[in-house]
């Protein structure tokens, strides 16, 4: 994949979460997808700030030692 955009980084975090388990909705709700539900797509009010918090801090990259 070309380039280091906003959609490169959105694709890498995507992958690395989804390696992890993390449920889909979460993952769409911290790259900033629109969500196709009535539930969750127009009523939610969104993740809280400690969920999307938790959901990022699951990210991992083997290569660098923090």
């Amino acid at each position: 994949m070309r380039g280091n955009g906003f959609h490169r980084w959105r694709r890498t975090v995507c992958t690395k979460l989804e390696d992890v388990g993390v449920p889909e909705l979460e993952t769409a709700r911290l790259v900033g997808h629109s969500l196709q539900t009535m539930s969750y797509g127009l009523y939610s009010g969104g993740m809280s700030l400690v969920q999307l918090r938790e959901t990022v801090e699951k990210i991992r990259y083997k290569e660098l030692k923090l």
